[in-house]
């Protein structure tokens, strides 16, 4: 937590190995270690994971679809294993209500802003990740919303 410009994002960029440094002059130096062990970005990809503010979801997919695209390509799961996983994801995100419908874009309707940070949070818990890094996690959700994710993510803990 902090103030707007302060590298909140910055940190979790090279936290999660995705840092782009973009000004000239600046160097950045060190590695990233889970339990001892030194992590490249394909390691760390495997144990951890990272939402960011802005999602890339695709737009004319569901929830459920997303869900079970991540399955398929991250984790190569069956059919069962997959609708189990995507099942569990979809009730402790609170997404029952919404699971079929597009996701939307700006030219076309879909679910609500804070439907659709609950996917991109979703995207993310379905590998069950140890390390999950969250880039303001609750921003565009009502305080209900925010409150069932945070409570959530603590469960996920």
């Amino acid at each position: 937590m902090g103030p707007s410009g302060s590298g909140k994002t910055t940190l979790l960029n090279l936290l999660a190995q995705r840092a782009k440094l973009a000004s000239q002059g600046c160097s950045m130096s060190g590695q990233v270690s889970v339990n001892d062990q030194v992590l490249n970005k394909q390691q760390y990809s495997k144990v951890g994971a990272y939402v960011q503010q802005q999602d890339g979801l695709m737009d004319i997919m569901s929830p459920r679809e997303i869900f079970e695209f991540a399955c398929q390509i991250r984790l190569g799961l069956t059919q069962q294993e997959t609708e189990v996983r995507v099942n569990k994801v979809i009730e402790r995100l609170d997404l029952e209500s919404c699971e079929s419908q597009m996701i939307g874009g700006m030219l076309v309707p879909g679910i609500s802003g804070g439907e659709r940070k609950r996917v991109s949070i979703g995207y993310e818990l379905i590998s069950e990740p140890s390390i999950l890094l969250l880039d303001e996690p609750t921003s565009g959700l009502d305080s209900q919303s925010a409150k069932r994710v945070i409570q959530q993510l603590k469960l996920e803990a």
